[in-house]
């Protein structure tokens, strides 16, 4: 089983419980389910995302190969599965910063290294309009209480004004994973405030399922 679905699939009434920030308003897609912890054993596609995730640090060493892989490989899920459900010239597409700033030495671009690939010469409009000017935790690392709020989040995020020209009537929030919602909510108010009127939706490569720990836990109870 791959993990990845044929088109986007929606947060709706039964999955928003999952992801705690959200509320009924928001619009919210995502491309596949993603179980932490699991790596490939869930899906071919989990694994994917898990190397994705890979931290910078990694750089040279010998599993670091897995991350360019998945870049390569969700680049041409950008291409294939995401291009294609936007109508020309609505969208801009603006990807949530990474956790660490640019000078810092685990900044990742991971997310502009594959839309900047996936989406050439298209007509979806890109742009790096979110930055931080402090490092943040990285929340995939955070346990439970410890994971930074919505509004933790926003005293963090920048507007880059040189790339707030031509911004269109949609903008989607780009992510990885969506877990709680934090950082898609945070993002979106710091847009709102900046573009008042413009319809802001979130699109995420998967959102963490985590019904598997319930799952798991019963069969190791009863075997």
């Amino acid at each position: 089983m791959t993990g990845l679905e044929s088109r986007l699939q929606y947060i709706d009434k039964l999955t928003i419980g999952d992801h705690s920030y959200l509320r009924d308003e928001d619009i919210c897609c995502y491309l596949g389910d993603y179980y932490p912890d699991k790596n490939y054993s869930r899906t071919t596609y989990n694994q994917t995302l898990h190397n994705f995730k890979k931290f910078e640090s990694r750089k040279g060493l010998a599993d670091y190969k897995y991350k360019i892989q998945a870049i390569t490989t969700l680049t041409e899920v950008v291409r294939n599965k995401i291009v294609p459900n936007f109508r020309p010239g609505l969208v801009t597409l603006v990807p949530t910063p990474s956790s660490k700033c640019k000078a810092d030495p685990e900044y990742d671009d991971r997310l502009m290294k594959i839309l900047a690939s996936g989406l050439s010469g298209g007509e979806i409009n890109l742009k790096e309009i979110l930055y931080i000017d402090q490092n943040m935790k990285t929340s995939h690392l955070a346990k439970n209480g410890e994971r930074m709020k919505p509004t933790e989040i926003q005293e963090c995020l920048r507007i880059n004004e040189n790339e707030c020209q031509d911004v269109r009537d949609y903008i989607v929030i780009f992510d990885d994973i969506l877990t709680t919602g934090a950082h898609f909510k945070a993002c979106q108010a710091t847009l709102q405030q900046r573009f008042p009127g413009k319809q802001i939706i979130g699109l995420f490569l998967g959102r963490t399922n985590r019904n598997f720990i319930i799952g798991d836990a019963i069969r190791n109870m009863f075997g």
